[in-house]
């Protein structure tokens, strides 16, 4: 059986006029709510709109929605929050056809799966919590936070949900309470049961309830007005609902907005296969040239063995006799080395006794030195002494004076005390005279007090029989005052009725005159209604345009992030090859990641800064030196190669030392220039030097660049290099014909993969993401404009639609003013005799009132005589009572004054008496003072003689000292003598042994020339054998150990010939071009990627079938619903017009010019009795009101809301209509609870409870309730 909520009762607080909390039952049946215009009974029903889930603070007749909290009042504070519940019982399907309305068609969620609920633990004792709600985020600052509400309760904290899960129908608790709370900060809550929830879902518990039915379940009367008023169109919303297809069309728009999501992944997918379907093609071909290039390399191998093994011979032979050489130039430097060390013992012997000399002057001199620092100081010492002996005669001096000032001070301080003393007696017997004019001022004002006590008494007797006599003289007051009112309101009843009279008059004058201006004005807001529809259809068609405008932008934005991150991984990728130093010669990678014992400072090619169109030319000028590993002088290299020779790891350049950015020769010479022929010649560009800056400066770069022209092609390079020997010559394409005359050039590998190319490419690479990054960001903005700008169309288009709506019911508004005129001029035409009537009838009144007032105050001006007269003589007493209290007052004044010469006195006594001890102690202060100076005028003395005694013991020491220098001084004359001759004697052996010297050091040359010549040799060797390694993958020895006949020895053929074969195969490699020797592995890859694509690529063709299928489902169930639907509504309103009109016919009409039954707006045609079938726009105020209810009681019989709030739908129906109106509500009471907010007698006896809705304090709504039995 189905199941539904019924609405048990409500619980407001602080909601807009409702200040404390307020409750109300609301039992099976009609339940009215009455009460006078602003009372506040619509809020009630705003209420209920809120709770479950108004977002429109408009529809709740606010500005914004913080205006539904209670704003305070003249006696109330505003409130921080307000908040409203409403408790439901969950109840079975109420009779009927299994529709839970009684007619057989399913409800708006029948077939739908949504969330249901369970009961879970018991929070209360009447409510159970709702699992599968889910939790809401809290808001900001509202953990522990309280407010206030009306009745001083605390904010209570809404307890977190249970994880979200989905539950049936049938597990929904007996009792439901949906609560809403909103703070004046701005945050909202909702909760179901206590727990706190989402908007969502209230609105599934609701929908699938049959709650939901939120068009029609709070009518007002303008909701009524609009439901007429409206275009077909727009009227449909409330069928839709009725039928139970809302739901359809969302999950149609879902439907869409996925097949959307679908097609566009399919065009990105697509596009993506097609980009990996050219790799593979291209990465094919890539393929089968990496092949080649490893045959062409294999041959290049047995050619460079054979060259290798010829040369490898040369080196040995070399390198033997060079090692004869060495042996016969290391004995001749023994030799010469042993005499250098003879002399310089015997050189070293002289110098060692000199030293000894110097020292024994040395200390001559410190001992010299500290007699005259002695003789200094002891001299000081004498100063010093005398001048303390002044500085004390001084201050003995000073003391004397100051004593005696302090003695004079003295004097004066005891003077001073003796004054003191005698003010201190002459005050005292000031002040006990002002004592006794206190006491004597004390008794006369008791004396005066005593005699105005009894005159006030006497007083008080007359007030008493003057009191007496206006009793009497109240009982004519009230009768003449009664005459007087009654006269007055006859008089104000003329005048009134003499004013409604005219204002009749002038009103129906008006009137007449204003209808033609209403009439005028009903045509102009039609006209403005129909320039605001045109206007929201413009908007529409803006927004259909920025949307496709939006998603080819967002689009673009996608393009640019693919290549962004394809760049991003090549670059990341040329990073890593650097960091892992690929590219290197084995040696060089070797060194570079520090194996061999030493940091380098990084190769020449990454030091150098070359521009880009250069940097084949660069490679061509330097070759191999490019790669030159960077170190910090000889022993570094020497580290090097010796690491390399060990581990047979190749070879290795190193550039460093000398020929570094230190090297100081290289800084002090002179830069090369163009030799005169070349300077200004036709394709000469300059020296290739110029063009290259960096750190690695000097040496061997200076000198291969240094000497290197830039031209512009080959054949002028060939030219000027026969003119110019000695010079090379590059082009920017890296052709060079070098000083030798050897030409090197073409174009391959080596070009693009060397030390520069590799950072260029990867500088190019960062500036292509630069610019990828900046134009990915300039798209994004426009994005982001672009989505701005769609969505401020949209608010565009929101308001607009505000405004036609507005529009709309002003238009509606216009019309009902003109009939209320109409029916206004009709009623006064019937007031004005009426009105004359009553004016003559309040004139004779007046004029027989007059008479009796007459004779009344005749008898009132007798009575006012005596008791002015009673008057006066209580007025001449009191001011004679009051000329007693001025007395008193200045006697009280007089005392006062003396009190204050007394306290004066005394203070001025106690002031005496602090001033004298302060003296007396100043006194004792200055005699203490007196004594502690002859104390120190005694000490001082004192000290001057002990001054002069230390004076003399110190003359003595210092005649000592002076004598004891003059004996130093002359000791070191005669040793000095000595020195001179053993410094001559050490000078001319210094010199035989620099000769000496020289001639070991032209040996040590030779020697060191014949080992550079040794260590060149097994340099070229240590580079053969890295060659063999890299290139051939063998050793020297096992290269030595081969048979001269091998085929690898090159016996058949010439070392020119093999030359040549090998250059030949170069040239075959530098015509296959670029090679990546990856392709292989990478064209599987792709190819796994592309078949992936291909499987993705068919589910999202299957996914949009499967969509599209879908939406034609829906489409298909959503006609036969809301054509069932709307025959059943039909049927319905046919009776329930009838019902109403007590006869007459009417029928709904799909508009024929929609070929889509879902898209078609809805006619409504109405023939009341007596008159022809025509459009409710040309019926009456009261015909279109009835036509209205008719109509939603045609929706109320086909799909029933559990509750319903009719708010004053009847005002516009006479006593008739709602007889007929009541007896409609009477039928459908046991499907659906109506709340009837009214005015009219009819409909208030129809209700089974009755609230009354007040407001006795300004601005705050008080309810009553009365049950009817």
């Amino acid at each position: 059986m189905a199941r539904f909520l019924m609405l048990d009762r409500m619980e407001i607080n602080g909601f807009k006029s409702f200040y404390g909390r307020t409750r109300f039952e609301f039992p099976p049946g009609i339940t009215a709510v009455v009460g006078p215009n602003g009372c506040g009974k619509s809020n009630i029903g705003d209420a209920i709109s809120w709770v479950l889930g108004e977002q429109k603070a408009s529809s709740l007749r606010s500005e914004r929605m913080e205006d539904v909290i209670f704003n305070g009042s003249e006696g109330r504070r505003p409130l921080g929050m307000a908040e409203v519940s409403l408790h439901f019982r969950n109840v079975g399907g109420a009779g009927g056809n299994g529709n839970g309305g009684g007619n057989g068609h399913t409800g708006a969620a029948a077939g739908e799966e949504g969330p249901s609920l369970a009961p879970a633990a018991l929070e209360t004792d009447t409510a159970l919590p709702i699992p599968g709600v889910l939790e809401a985020p809290a808001p900001e600052g509202s953990e522990g936070e309280r407010d206030e509400t009306a009745a001083g309760e605390a904010r209570e904290p809404v307890e977190a949900p249970p994880a979200a899960g989905r539950f049936t129908i049938e597990e929904i608790p007996d009792e439901v309470i949906v609560t809403r709370r909103l703070y004046r900060s701005g945050e909202s809550e909702y909760a179901l049961n206590g727990r706190r929830c989402r908007l969502r879902d209230i609105q599934d518990l609701l929908a699938r309830t049959q709650v939901g039915t939120r068009l029609y379940s709070t009518i007002e009367q303008g909701k009524i007005d609009q439901i007429l008023a409206s275009k077909p169109r727009d009227r449909r919303a409330m069928f839709e609902e009725a039928a139970g297809i809302l739901g359809y069309k969302t999950r149609r728009r879902q439907s869409e907005i996925k097949l959307e999501a679908a097609q566009a992944n399919l065009l990105r997918i697509s596009d993506i296969t097609s980009e990996v379907e050219k790799q593979i093609n291209s990465l094919k071909r890539q393929a089968a040239k990496a092949r080649r290039y490893r045959r062409l390399l294999e041959g290049l191998r047995e050619r460079r063995a054979a060259i290798a093994r010829q040369r490898l011979q040369t080196y040995d032979d070399d390198h033997r006799v060079t090692l004869e050489a060495l042996e016969n130039l290391k004995a001749r430097e023994a030799g010469a080395a042993a005499a250098l060390a003879r002399d310089e013992a015997g050189l070293e012997e002289l110098r060692l006794r000199l030293e000894e000399g110097e020292e024994g002057a040395r200390r001559r001199r410190e001992e010299i030195h500290a007699l005259d620092m002695q003789i200094d100081r002891l001299q000081g010492l004498l100063r010093a002494g005398e001048e303390q002996a002044r500085e004390r005669r001084e201050r003995l001096a000073a003391l004397a004076e100051e004593s005696e000032r302090l003695a004079g001070r003295e004097q004066e301080l005891m003077a001073r005390a003796r004054v003191l003393a005698a003010g201190a007696e002459t005050e005292a017997a000031r002040v006990e005279e002002a004592a006794g004019a206190l006491d004597r001022v004390e008794a006369e004002h008791q004396e005066r007090a005593r005699t105005l006590a009894g005159r006030e008494s006497l007083l008080e007797q007359a007030r008493a029989a003057l009191l007496g006599h206006l009793d009497l003289l109240g009982d004519l007051g009230p009768r003449r005052a009664a005459l007087e009112e009654q006269l007055r309101a006859a008089r104000v009843d003329l005048a009134r009725v003499s004013g409604e009279l005219e204002g009749a008059e002038a009103g129906r004058a008006a009137l007449a005159a204003a209808l033609g201006d209403l009439e005028e004005r009903e045509g102009s807001d039609r006209a403005r209604l129909d320039d605001r529809v045109l206007r929201r259809d413009g908007l529409q068609a803006e927004e259909r345009a920025a949307a496709a405008g939006l998603a080819t932008l967002e689009k673009r934005a996608e393009e640019l992030k693919g290549r962004s991150a394809a760049l991003a991984e090549r670059l990341a990728a040329l990073e890593d090859m650097e960091r892992q130093h690929a590219g290197f010669a084995e040696g060089v990678a070797t060194i570079l990641k520090g194996a061999a014992g030493f940091t380098p400072q990084g190769v020449v090619g990454e030091r150098l800064s070359v521009p880009r169109e250069l940097t084949r030319a660069v490679e061509a000028a330097l070759g191999d030196l490019l790669e030159g590993v960077l170190v910090g002088g000889p022993d570094d290299a020497l580290l090097g190669i010796a690491h390399l020779r060990r581990h047979a790891l190749g070879r290795a350049s190193f550039v460093g030392g000398r020929h570094g950015a230190a090297d100081p020769e290289a800084e002090g010479r002179a830069a090369p220039v163009l030799p005169a022929g070349l300077a200004g010649h036709p394709g000469v560009l300059g020296l290739l030097g110029e063009r290259v800056s960096g750190a690695v400066r000097g040496g061997p770069v200076d000198l291969s660049l240094g000497r290197t022209v830039l031209v512009d092609d080959l054949r002028r390079a060939l030219d000027l290099q026969a003119a110019h020997p000695g010079w090379a010559f590059v082009t920017p394409q890296g052709d060079i014909v070098r000083p030798d005359g050897a030409l090197t050039g073409g174009d391959g590998p080596a070009a693009q993969h060397g030390v520069l190319a590799r950072r260029a490419e990867r500088e190019e690479i960062a500036r292509q993401l630069a610019e990828a990054a900046s134009e990915r960001d300039a798209a994004e903005a426009v994005l982001l404009a672009q989505r701005a700008g769609l969505a401020s169309i949209q608010e565009r288009l929101l308001d607009a639609e505000a405004a036609r709506q507005e529009e709309e019911r002003s238009t509606l508004e216009s019309a009902l003013t003109l009939e209320r005129k109409r029916v206004d001029l009709k009623m006064l035409a019937a007031t004005v005799p009426l009105l004359a009537g009553e004016t003559d009838r309040l004139g004779r009144e007046i004029g027989r009132r007059q008479s009796e007032a007459a004779g009344l105050a005749e008898e009132a001006a007798a009575a006012e005589s005596r008791r002015r007269a009673m008057e006066d003589g209580i007025r001449s007493e009191g001011e004679a009572i009051a000329a007693l209290r001025a007395a008193l007052e200045g006697i009280r004044q007089e005392a006062a004054d003396a009190k204050a010469l007394v306290a004066a006195g005394r203070q001025r006594l106690q002031a005496l008496a602090r001033e004298r001890e302060a003296v007396e102690e100043s006194v004792r202060e200055a005699t203490s003072t007196v004594a502690r100076r002859a104390a120190e005028r005694e000490e001082g003395e004192a000290r001057i003689a002990a001054i002069a005694e230390q004076g003399g013991a110190l003359q003595e020491e210092l005649e000592g000292a002076l004598a004891a220098r003059a004996g130093a001084a002359s000791r070191d004359e005669a040793a000095h003598a000595g020195l001179a001759y053993d410094r001559s004697l050490l000078h001319a052996r210094d010199q035989a042994v620099k000769e000496g010297r020289a001639a070991h050091a032209v040996l040590r040359e030779e020697l060191q020339g014949r080992e550079l010549h040794r260590a060149r040799l097994e340099s070229d060797l240590d580079h053969l054998g890295r060659l063999c390694r890299d290139d051939l993958g063998i050793g020297l020895e096992e290269l030595r150990a081969r048979p001269p006949d091998a085929p690898e020895d090159g016996a058949a053929r010439s070392l020119e010939d093999l030359e040549r074969e090998v250059e030949g195969m170069k040239a075959d490699l530098e015509s296959i071009g670029p090679v990546n020797l990856m392709a292989i592995e990478q064209h599987g890859e792709l190819e796994e990627r592309y078949t992936f694509l291909l499987a993705q690529k068919k589910d999202l063709e299957d996914a949009i079938a499967s969509l599209r299928e879908t939406i034609r489902k829906i489409n298909r169930q959503s006609r036969e619903r809301f054509l069932s639907a709307f025959e059943a509504i039909q049927a319905n309103f046919a009776r329930s017009f009838t019902i109403l009109f007590g006869g007459g016919k009417a029928e709904l009409r799909l508009e024929e010019r929609e070929e889509d039954v879902l898209e078609a707006g809805i006619e409504i045609a109405a023939q009341p009795p007596g008159k022809r079938l025509q459009s409710i726009t040309l019926l009456s105020g009261g015909e279109k009101a009835l036509t209205a209810v008719a109509l939603l009681f045609a929706l109320f019989r086909y799909r029933p809301s559990p509750f319903c709030v009719l708010d004053e739908v009847d005002a516009p129906l006479d006593e008739a209509n709602v007889e007929r109106f009541t007896r409609l509500l009477q039928q459908l009471r046991d499907e659906t609870q109506f709340i009837l907010i009214t005015h009219n007698r009819k409909s208030m006896e129809a209700a089974d409870l009755l609230y009354g809705v007040t407001m006795e304090e300004p601005g705050v709504s008080k309810v009553l309730p009365l049950r009817f039995e």
